[in-house]
């Protein structure tokens, strides 16, 4: 007989659909906000199957799928970053300037070049540092020709440590030299195209380095460190489930996050002329290891206006005694062009002279009185510029007052002549004009006679003598009259 036996197999949910990030792609914060402050917090969802927890990572150009072992997936090499150097004078520059990994990332051809101020320099030798432990010279091509002595491809060791850097441990190096002192001829030009092997299983970045054996007389050397990117150290599930605290290993060194609560922090206070902007890549991961896509973030740093104006007009002016009241006898200008800026206003410090005033937009100032040397020779006082963001810079100002000759001479000769015989002759002198012009500054004085005086005398405009033309005779005329008129340079 047949016996029939219900059964009944269960299902089970396992949690097979990774985490989607739903933060925001960017955001901004202002420079000079604080080191150590939380920038970004990554947040995602979980809910499309069972979830037993989400932890956050940074990850720098990888893209994350699933393999087999459930463990991160490398999509593509790493992009090595090239900086361009700032040239400066007197300086020979020695740098990368083009960095670029083969398809398979085993190999990383890098381009030297250089750039001088001037073109026709005495030459250079020079030697490139670089760890052999991860790198291996594959090639060495386009070395400049110019007056070109050697280039050596063999790699040397380091013994002294050139270049400063333990990581580094040997160097090749070439050299150039020019008997008329005409290299490289032009710049900026390209010195050398150098291929590295990647050793396997070296990762992080390595350090390519530069120093000079030798270089032109009057010449300072500049070689700058170029790190060639070779893979990220991001730490395995494995690895995360041995570690003790909660952030996963950073990718920029300023910048880490809480596996946890997804919070990004900055560890350097931002600064919008250093960088002006954090750019990072953030990864959802769930218990079950399921991997999110990730999500590129950049965080802008705000400018703000910190720097304050520069008062660029002078710190001393003149003006002329009597030459009116409410004059404009200064105008401050500034330049807040180092910065942003939203426009600057001007204003006097509370301890300028209560004479004057500034209009705030334009700078004047003004001098409510008729300037008078003999009341007051100078005006004092503080110009202050401040910007929009009340950054300000001050300038103390001192107005001379130009003392002028505005007194007249005083006559100090007496007002009645020395009586004269009569007939003691034409042609003599009867009278000295003296003056005195020392109340205000003087330059000189000229004498004259006024037009109403006897028509026999005459008088020396520098002297002062008055001359009698004819023989006095005290039957024809028994006086002479005259006024004498002494004028100062003035006027």
């Amino acid at each position: 007989a047949d016996v029939e036996q219900a059964v009944t197999l269960d299902i089970n949910d396992l949690d097979e659909i990774a985490p989607v990030i739903t933060s925001d792609s960017g955001s901004s914060i202002d420079e000079n906000s604080g080191a150590g402050q939380v920038i970004y917090t990554a947040t995602s969802d979980d809910s499309a199957d069972i979830s037993g927890g989400v932890t956050y990572s940074l990850v720098d150009g990888t893209s994350y799928g699933n393999d087999s072992d459930d463990e991160p997936v490398d999509t593509g090499p790493l992009e090595s970053e090239v900086i361009i150097p700032e040239l400066s004078a007197g300086t020979q520059h020695v740098y990368v300037s083009s960095s670029t990994k083969s398809e398979d990332g085993t190999q990383e051809t890098i381009v030297i070049s250089y750039n001088a101020d001037d073109t026709t320099t005495t030459g250079l030798g020079l030697r490139i540092h670089f760890d052999s432990s991860q790198l291996s010279v594959a090639n060495l091509e386009g070395v400049l020709s110019q007056d070109n002595i050697f280039a050596n491809a063999t790699a040397q060791a380091d013994t002294d440590n050139s270049d400063n850097d333990a990581s580094t441990d040997v160097y090749i190096d070439m050299a150039w030299a020019s008997l008329f002192g005409q290299w490289p001829g032009s710049a900026p030009t390209d010195l050398a195209t150098l291929t590295f092997d990647i050793a396997e299983g070296a990762s992080g970045s390595s350090a390519i380095n530069f120093t000079a054996s030798s270089n032109a007389s009057g010449f300072a050397f500049e070689g700058q460190t170029h790190n060639i990117a070779i893979s990220n150290e991001s730490e395995t599930e494995d690895q995360q489930d041995d570690s003790n605290d909660n952030t996963a290993p950073e990718v920029n060194s300023d910048l880490s996050i809480n596996s946890e609560t997804g919070e990004v922090t900055l560890a350097v206070n931002p600064d919008y002329e250093t960088e002006s902007e954090y750019s990072f890549t953030i990864v959802a991961t769930d218990a079950a290891g399921n991997v999110s896509d990730t999500q590129e973030v950049t965080v802008a740093v705000d400018n703000l206006d910190e720097v304050a104006p520069a008062i660029t007009s002078g710190d001393s002016v003149s003006v002329d005694e009597n030459s009116g009241a409410g004059q404009v006898i200064y105008t401050a200008t500034a330049d807040d062009s180092a910065d942003i800026s939203a426009g600057v206003i001007f204003s006097l410090s509370e301890d300028s002279d209560s004479a004057l005033s500034i209009d705030a937009s334009t700078g004047e100032v003004t001098l409510a009185t008729d300037p008078d040397f003999e009341t007051q020779s100078q005006y004092s006082f503080t110009i202050v510029a401040t910007d929009g963001a009340n950054n300000s810079a001050d300038q103390q100002v001192t107005i001379t007052v130009n003392n002028l000759d505005e007194v007249a001479p005083t006559i100090t000769s007496a007002n009645t002549a020395d009586a004269i015989d009569e007939n003691s002759g034409a042609g003599q002198v009867v009278y000295t004009a003296v003056a005195d012009d020392s109340q205000d500054v003087s330059a000189g004085i000229s004498f004259s006679l006024s037009a109403d005086s006897d028509s026999a005398v005459s008088i020396d405009g520098t002297t002062g003598e008055v001359t009698l033309a004819t023989d006095p005779d005290f039957e024809t005329q028994s006086q002479y009259s005259f006024s004498v008129i002494a004028t100062d340079m003035a006027g």
